[in-house]
């Protein structure tokens, strides 16, 4: 109901407002709250991990206490562009050509069975 002269007044608020910012973090803070730190013993457990077992992150995480495969997968695509997994790149690379190596090498020198007895009499 109004009253004609009635000015409506405003409640004070008693607590102090807070100030709540909804901008995320800078990507380095966000970055670091998703995968959390991870430590030198971490790391270096984490690169023997992957040469054993390439992308199998689960596997991974299970050897890795208190790491997710989510946590192994974050870190890995993070970091897969820096000089340490440039060495696990190359080791795994060294380690298919010689799996790779020994077939191909079996394959290619193999006697061609049957190709003199298939050619046409002049």
């Amino acid at each position: 109901m109004k009253v004609a002269g009635h000015v409506p007044t405003r409640r004070m608020c008693l607590v102090a407002p807070v100030h709540v910012c909804s901008c995320p973090p800078p990507p380095q803070l966000q970055d670091e709250q998703i995968t959390g730190h991870w430590s030198e013993v971490e790391r270096k457990a984490f690169m023997e991990l992957f040469l054993q077992y390439p992308k199998d992150f689960r596997r991974i995480a299970l050897q890795l206490p208190g790491r997710t495969s989510g946590d192994c997968v974050a870190f890995f695509y993070k970091h897969q562009k820096l000089d340490e997994f440039a060495n696990v790149r190359r080791k795994q690379q060294l380690k298919k050509r010689k799996v790779r190596g020994g077939r191909a090498a079996r394959r290619g020198n193999a006697p061609k069975w049957g190709r003199t007895s298939q050619r046409p009499q002049l």
